[in-house]
């Protein structure tokens, strides 16, 4: 926060993880997190992966019902 001119925009691109087969929304805690220390959500964008990761991949196979990873959000803060 501190190194940020007024004003300045800062952006955060985070993924969304799987915990005990189960999805954890890093895109919201992060946006919490960060409106706590002071900044001001100003949008959201995602993108959609084309492709697994590898560990992503063998995750998939040994828990096949596990909610599917499929997109990164940039999260858009103003200071």
């Amino acid at each position: 926060f501190k190194v940020l001119k007024p004003g300045g925009l800062m952006l955060l691109v985070v993924k969304n993880f799987i915990r005990d087969q189960k999805e954890i929304r890093l895109d919201h805690d992060t946006r919490l997190l960060c409106e706590k220390a002071g900044f001001a959500f100003v949008e959201e964008h995602h993108r959609i992966l084309t492709q697994q990761s590898f560990w992503r991949t063998i995750y998939y196979r040994r828990f096949p019902d596990a909610p599917r990873i499929d997109r990164e959000y940039v999260l858009v803060f103003r200071k």
